[in-house]
């Protein structure tokens, strides 16, 4: 009897399990069966998840591996979470089946993942898990992968946008929102709860050796990183490399990364980011032993083609403004140069700023300024120090620069020293406040370049203080120009020139001390008068209707004059002009050999040209004067 029992046992256990055996086998090895299980497990998903799920089919042993195709989940909106083409994970049963979705291997192909951060704060995979519900959030579940590796995937962020809080109307929305819109790689679309701006990594080729996604206990999300490539649509990032750590925790995700590499770029660091709302705050440092300012193109589309190294800082002082301090900075671009150290400041309304600026410049191309001040006159290249603090229309500087002029044949080079406010605007260009020029020593075709109606030639040395804008400045101090080896001509006092216009306009209150002829011949080279002259000279208008009061003395006599003259070589001329002197010496104003001593006064209204004959009027009265051996008492 006992015997028979067993038989019957034995046969039905047999049975039992070739019957279960043969079901799974039917269902994880035929297209049948494979199909109503993947359809099995959708609506096992639907009821465990709070969306919508679709498997396409499932393979595997089921005891330690599964391999699911076209796997499709979206949230409740219809959004979708992700879209797995084919998703391979191992694990341990006895950890599913204890409610820990512990994965020891994961492989993904082709994913496409979406992450949307609604403005209640939650993401939305914490909404299609179900994570966080309830009074207190409730009990997070494990949710832990190991070895996880993503080929060819591509990753979906949408975080809340809004204008900004000065918006008040429709139109301003508008005007922000197509402002926004008008940045390279920027995309803002509307949402279910408002406007979301999208950042999209794409490419995307990863291994991480662990995701932790959640845990009883919450412990922030958490990715380790064994290799990660990717572009990023916003910022325009190429990232070839990154290895380290990862965690996002509410609104911030800190980072600590091994190393990191952008096409020509490496760099190593860590720090947060945080998003408090719809601004991104930045609190990181990072070491760079190589860097090429083409992969940072989507800081400033304008960097040079420059590489070199240095240790940057990033820190949000406010949600309007970040500082992002520079140091160990070297540069180096063909015969080019940077290095020194500086915090550089962007700010939502000021622009680009500068402070603790301390750089050594050598053979900058101008153009690389140019792109931050377009309204830069000058061409070339510079070198020397600078040092200050400031924003870009006013920056409180200290510097000593030779600048090479590209305009100018033979590039010659001038130099200046000196201290106080410069700064540039779009309508004035550049502008100084009280800058004290400390020395300089300046190529006067460069000058030329700027005012066409300085025609002196040499080399002009100069020590004072410039204010106003570059093209209607004001200078007081003193100058000293010389031509080579001629005498010099040095005068002291304050000169404004108006160059905004075709012609120049000057007021000008002057000693000269001395005004050499001889100096300043190659400039007039019509005019024959030797010697020197010093006095005072104001003259103020343009110079094709300049007005004069001057008191002047020298190896042609003494001169005072009041009036209107034209200075437009080879054209002069007078109107209204009147003229005290003593001791004038012809041989001396004429280049001649007719020596005199004249005193008297003399009336002009006329003008004299190369071109044609002299023309207008004159009165002269002589006092006691003499020429040559013969006095006159009167005439």
């Amino acid at each position: 009897m006992r015997r028979r029992i067993a038989r019957i046992f034995f046969v039905f256990v047999l049975g039992t399990a070739a019957m279960v055996l043969g079901v799974v086998t039917s269902m994880i090895l035929t297209p049948p069966g494979r199909n109503l299980l993947a359809r099995t497990v959708s609506q096992a998903l639907d009821r465990l998840l709070i969306g919508q799920v679709k498997v396409g089919a499932i393979s595997g042993s089921f005891l330690y591996d599964l391999t699911l195709e076209n796997l499709v989940v979206r949230d409740t909106s219809g959004a979708l979470l992700v879209d797995l083409p084919r998703v391979r994970v191992t694990y341990r049963l006895p950890n599913l089946l204890a409610g820990q979705v512990l994965l020891n291997t994961v492989t993904l192909d082709h994913p496409t993942i979406q992450l949307i951060k609604y403005r209640n704060g939650r993401m939305n995979f914490e909404e299609v898990l179900g994570l966080r519900k309830g009074k207190g959030g409730g009990t997070s579940p494990l949710i832990d992968f190991y070895k996880v590796k993503v080929t060819g995937g591509t990753l979906r962020i949408a975080l809340p946008w809004n204008p900004g809080g000065s918006v008040r109307t429709a139109a301003q929305r508008d005007s922000a929102l197509q402002a926004e819109r008008a940045k390279p790689g920027r995309v803002i679309e509307e949402g279910t709860d408002g406007l979301r701006k999208v950042i999209l990594l794409s490419a995307l080729d990863a291994r991480f050796a662990r995701l932790r996604i959640t845990t009883p206990d919450r412990l922030p999300f958490t990715v380790d990183i064994d290799s990660l490539a990717t572009r990023v649509s916003d910022p325009a990032v190429t990232l070839r490399d990154a290895g380290g750590r990862v965690r996002l925790h509410a609104d911030s995700a800190i980072f600590s990364l091994s190393r990191g590499a952008l096409p020509d770029t490496r760099f190593s660091g860590g720090g947060a980011l945080t998003w408090p709302h719809d601004t991104t705050l930045f609190d990181f440092q990072v070491t760079s032993p190589h860097v090429n300012l083409d992969d940072l193109h989507w800081v400033s589309p304008d960097f040079p083609a420059m590489t070199g190294s240095g240790v940057l800082a990033a820190k949000s002082e406010t949600g309007a403004r970040t500082a992002y301090d520079i140091r160990d900075l070297h540069l180096r671009g063909g015969e080019q140069h940077i290095d020194g150290s500086l915090v550089a400041i962007t700010d939502r309304k000021r622009g680009l700023g500068f402070r603790d600026m301390h750089v050594t410049l050598k053979d900058l191309d101008l153009d690389v300024a140019r792109a931050y001040v377009d309204s830069l006159p000058f061409f070339g290249t510079l070198s020397g120090t600078v040092a200050g603090a400031g924003f870009l229309d006013a920056m409180d500087l200290t510097l000593d620069w030779a600048f090479a002029d590209a305009r100018v044949p033979g590039r010659p080079v001038s130099r200046i020293a000196g201290v106080g406010i410069a700064g540039a605007t779009r309508d004035s260009g550049l502008t100084f406040t009280n800058f004290e020029v400390r020395r300089s020593d300046v190529d006067l075709h460069t000058v030329r370049r700027l005012a066409p109606a300085v025609i002196l030639e040499g080399r002009m040395a100069a020590a004072g203080t410039l204010d106003g804008p570059l093209r209607n400045v004001t200078f007081r101090g003193s100058a000293r120009q010389q031509d080579g080896d001629r005498p010099p001509s040095t005068f002291s006092g304050t000169v404004h020139l108006d160059t905004r216009f075709d012609s120049l306009s000057l007021s000008t209150d002057v000693v000269l001390d001395p005004l050499s002829f001889d100096g300043i011949r190659r400039a007039f080279p019509s005019l024959k008068t030797r010697g020197e002259l010093r006095g005072r000279f104001r003259g103020e208008g343009k110079l094709g209707h300049l007005a004069v009061d001057a008191d002047l003395t020298g190896d042609l006599g003494s001169v005072q004059a009041q009036g209107f003259v034209t200075l437009l070589p080879p054209r002069w001329g007078a109107d209204g002009l009147r003229l005290r002197f003593t001791r004038v010496d012809l041989a001396t104003l004429a280049g001649g050999a007719l020596a005199t001593a004249l005193a008297g006064e003399l009336h002009a209204t006329g003008s004299i040209d190369t071109l044609r004959a002299p023309e207008g009027e004159l009165e002269l009265a002589l006092t006691r004067s003499r020429v040559r051996e013969w006095t006159l008492d009167s005439l």
